[in-house]
């Protein structure tokens, strides 16, 4: 039984978002400071794809596979390996006392006021 050890492709090792998943949400929080940010649950309602990619998603993508790809390989991988659209989603959030919908909101791998990411794993 032989192993296969050709590179993995880090981009490949972040989850695609879809409707349906369950992600976080981080909240605003309020200007007083009497609720803070924190992370909420959400679900994905709706995935959206742009033809017009920007520095600053690319760089998010590119830090959450580096997380995953720093275990397995030491190259990195060229910007022009990303795929050419960005995703943003569409969510369902679930607060303690209601819901809240919001639309094109975009990923952060670290958790930031007004972004989704993934929840982390425990």
């Amino acid at each position: 039984m032989s192993v296969d050890t050709s590179p993995i492709d880090p981009l490949s090792l972040i989850p695609a978002p879809s409707v349906g998943r369950t992600v976080h949400y981080q909240s605003y929080g309020t200007p007083g400071h009497e609720y803070l940010s924190q992370a909420r649950a959400a679900i994905i309602t709706e995935v959206h794809l742009s033809t017009t990619p920007n520095d600053e998603d690319w760089l998010d993508r590119r830090q959450y596979a580096e997380e995953y790809w720093s275990n397995y390989h030491n190259e990195m991988t060229t910007k022009e390996d990303v795929p050419e659209y960005i995703v943003n989603v569409s969510l369902c959030v679930l607060n303690p006392t209601g819901m809240f919908f919001d639309e094109n909101v975009p990923f952060s791998v670290e958790p930031k006021p007004g972004h989704w990411s993934w929840p982390p794993r425990v």
